[in-house]
C-alpha cells in the first residue's frame, strides 16, 4: 500500500502493517477516520487542523507540516525523503527517519503518529517513546 499527500507518497508498507501500526502522521489520521464497527478496534480520531495546502503551491518543507499535529521546526523548511525502514516499508517523515537512527531500524518503536499510545501518551510527546503503541 502507498499512502500519498499532496501527489508525494509518504508511506509504502503492506497493508496489514499499515492498518495496524501506521508510521506517518498523515497516515495515522486518515485511518482514524475508517469508521468501525467492532468497539475494541476504535482508535481516537486524529482531527487534523487547517486546510489541505495547494498541490500547484505546496508548503515548503514537508507538504503534511502545517496540518501535522506532532511537526517541530525543522519540518517547515527541511523536505523529508521516503526512507527504507528496513522491514518492506519506507516513511517520509523528519520525526521517524529521528526515531529510527536513535532506536535503531528493527527497533520498531516508532510513535509519531497522533493517536493515543496504550499508557494514554499522545504520538511522539509521551514519555513512553512508542513502546506501549504496538498494537
Amino acid at each position: 500500500v502507498a499512502v500519498m499527500y499532496l501527489g508525494r507518497v509518504v508511506e509504502t508498507a503492506p497493508s496489514r502493517d499499515i492498518y495496524e501500526r501506521p508510521l506517518h502522521p498523515y497516515t495515522a489520521a486518515l485511518l482514524s477516520a475508517v469508521p468501525r464497527v467492532d468497539a475494541k478496534a476504535r482508535t481516537q480520531r486524529v482531527v487534523l487542523k487547517g486546510d489541505v495546502p495547494s498541490p500547484i503551491s505546496p508548503p515548503g518543507g514537508c507538504p503534511f507540516h502545517p496540518r501535522c499535529p506532532v511537526a517541530e521546526a525543522r519540518c517547515s523548511s527541511e523536505v523529508p525523503q521516503l526512507l527504507p525502514r528496513g522491514d518492506e516499508r519506507s516513511v517520509a517523515c523528519l520525526l521517524v527517519s529521528r526515531q529510527l537512527l536513535e532506536n535503531g531500524v528493527s527497533a520498531g518503536r516508532v510513535n509519531v503518529c497522533a493517536r493515543p499510545c496504550r499508557c494514554g501518551h499522545a504520538g511522539s510527546t509521551g514519555d513512553c517513546g512508542g513502546r506501549c503503541h504496538v498494537p
